[in-house]
């Protein structure tokens, strides 16, 4: 039960740390031990939230490496505004968008890799263990319309704050509100009978 009660926490944290500024200093001085650092601690996140995007892990994977080889191309005149994540997040949602267009394009109409059939809950009847209950909130979660799957990842698995995620998506504060309400009353939902 412990997994079903802290997605449903409410997240609370404010502006960009001392060791952040640091990074960004140093990444822009040269130093490929902070960028790398920086890379080792970001890189898993932002895979999953891309591939969350585009639905292709090679495609994801594609998206981040792109994103850190343009900072590191840059990084003489890299000044991201406000926390690192939220430039990192919003970065990798930008270039995933672009692949995810891109790719429509070239893929055949109607092709999907997933259906809904694929992502949907299955009805436990039995004592659930530990691996059952995380594999049906990955479903539901999945299951979520784009826009609150991507609220709420943001939100519990990446631990930003509503005022993050407007930053990153690009949309007012007030709107991640009410795309969050929509994805934890699905989830409940969803995952009534773990409740």
């Amino acid at each position: 039960m412990a997994l079903l009660e802290s997605i449903f926490l409410v997240n609370d944290r404010n502006g960009p740390s001392p060791e952040e500024r640091d990074t960004v200093a140093r990444i822009r001085s040269g130093d490929y031990a902070a960028f790398e650092g920086l890379y080792r601690t970001c890189a898993r996140p932002l895979l999953a939230f891309a591939e969350r995007i585009v639905a292709n892990p090679e495609a994801a994977e594609e998206v981040v490496h792109e994103v850190f080889l343009n900072i590191w191309k840059g990084r003489e005149t890299w000044r991201p505004r406000g926390q690192v994540k939220t430039y990192l997040y919003g970065a990798v949602r930008n270039r995933a968008l672009r692949e995810k267009q891109n790719r429509r394009r070239m893929e055949p109409l109607g092709f999907r890799a997933e259906t809904e059939a694929d992502v949907a809950g299955s009805h436990p009847d039995r004592l659930l263990q530990q691996a059952e209950l995380e594999r049906a909130v990955s479903r539901a979660v999945e299951a979520l319309p784009e826009r609150q799957g991507l609220v709420f990842t943001l939100s519990r698995r990446h631990e930003m704050t509503y005022a993050e995620i407007a930053a990153v998506l690009g949309i007012a504060p007030a709107t991640v509100e009410v795309h969050m309400v929509r994805a934890l009353r699905f989830l409940r939902k969803r995952l009534r009978d773990f409740l």
